[in-house]
């Protein structure tokens, strides 16, 4: 006798938790979850061929840091406008003024611009019409 224990008597053995004939039906079902989920987790972790295990952080900044596709060029406007000018008439010599007015666009070459009227500078006589028309833009012609 140790401490009051019998020292005679063999230990049973535990009770076993499982039954081997009903395992079968339990067994291959986790077999497959574990091949569908947790084997594909494992790898991923897994070192590569390289080196160091991919680093989320990393990643995340190498997408964050490749270019973007470029975008289509903006198409030019319908419509433009015109600032007030100022030119001197070749067949009187006479300053006008044309007001600020819009231009629409039909090609990269010509615009339409509307019936204009030049206002003469410094009190001239009568205000000055011109038809308006398929022009060159503003910025390339001499005329209203």
């Amino acid at each position: 006798l140790i401490a009051g224990h019998d020292t005679t008597r063999v230990a049973e053995p535990a009770p076993l938790i499982y039954d081997r004939g009903h395992m079968g039906p339990v067994v291959l079902p986790l077999a497959l979850l574990w091949s569908l989920v947790g084997a594909p987790a494992v790898l991923a972790q897994a070192p590569r061929p390289g080196g160091a295990p991919p680093d989320p952080i990393e990643h995340s900044r190498a997408l964050s840091l490749r270019p973007l596709p470029a975008l289509p060029s903006a198409a030019p406007p319908a419509e433009r406008v015109v600032s007030e000018r100022r030119l001197r008439l070749p067949e009187t010599g006479q300053e006008v003024v044309i007001p600020a007015h819009t231009e629409r666009r039909l090609s990269d070459t010509q615009v339409l611009v509307p019936p204009l009227a030049g206002f003469p500078t410094g009190g001239g006589p009568g205000v000055v019409h011109f038809p308006g028309g398929e022009r060159p833009p503003a910025d390339l012609r001499q005329g209203p």
